[in-house]
């Protein structure tokens, strides 16, 4: 097997895989199986290095002619290079690179739109700093389920920016046009961070109501 992007314990996992869930973004298997020749657009310089065919994605199985490429460094090894491409190292002794003519390569990857590392840095990092200095929480008020719903409506805010970008074919002084298909993704992208506010707007609701129940009483004589 291809080694993992990073090791998550069973929490991290579990909180990977709920975010995964509320952002709609579940891993899908893909298999590049090409015979490497010149007149393949994916090889890229001079057959060192190959671009998926779904990206973004990360490998969990790589083979040429056969052969499984299992470390991500030193010769014969692969390495990911922004979940698109795949960087080989040529064997030692070997007079031309691993993905020359004649070359059989399959690579087996999970393709998404966040790998699970960058949902975890989002969860470790964003989630948390959204959560004190825009919703006013201390340290001590964070709590898993309004981390992860932070985290999703982060995630999801992303796609909205990048799904906006793309929505814009060709704008002038009197007009915009755009695309259908980006449009209506935008709709239907639109209802589910609605989806997702509402569920943190009502966590945050609960745990400042808590919060507020839990202050100390103190009798005035």
């Amino acid at each position: 097997m291809y080694p993992a992007e990073a090791a998550f314990s069973i929490a991290e996992q579990e909180n990977i895989l709920r975010i995964r869930q509320l952002i709609g973004d579940n891993k899908e298997t893909f298999v590049d199986d090409v015979l490497v020749t010149p007149y393949v657009s994916n090889v890229k310089v001079s057959g060192t290095m190959y671009e998926l065919e779904e990206p973004k994605g990360y490998p969990t199985e790589v083979y040429i002619n056969g052969v499984e490429v299992t470390s991500m460094t030193g010769y014969g090894s692969a390495s990911v290079l922004s979940y698109k491409f795949l960087r080989f190292i040529p064997i030692s002794g070997a007079v031309v690179p691993p993905l020359n003519t004649g070359n059989q390569l399959v690579v087996v990857y999970d393709h998404f739109r966040y790998s699970d590392v960058e949902i975890l840095q989002a969860f470790d990092y964003n989630a948390t700093t959204y959560l004190v200095n825009q919703c006013g929480l201390d340290y001590e008020d964070l709590t898993i389920d309004l981390l992860i719903l932070a985290t999703a409506f982060i995630l999801l805010s992303g796609d909205m920016y990048k799904l906006s970008s793309e929505a814009v074919e060709l704008e002038d002084s009197d007009s915009v046009f755009r695309s259908a298909g980006a449009t209506g993704g935008l709709r239907t992208l639109m209802d589910l961070m609605k989806i997702i506010n509402d569920q943190l707007l009502a966590a945050l609701n609960t745990k400042m109501r808590c919060k507020t129940m839990s202050l100390p009483i103190y009798k005035v004589e």
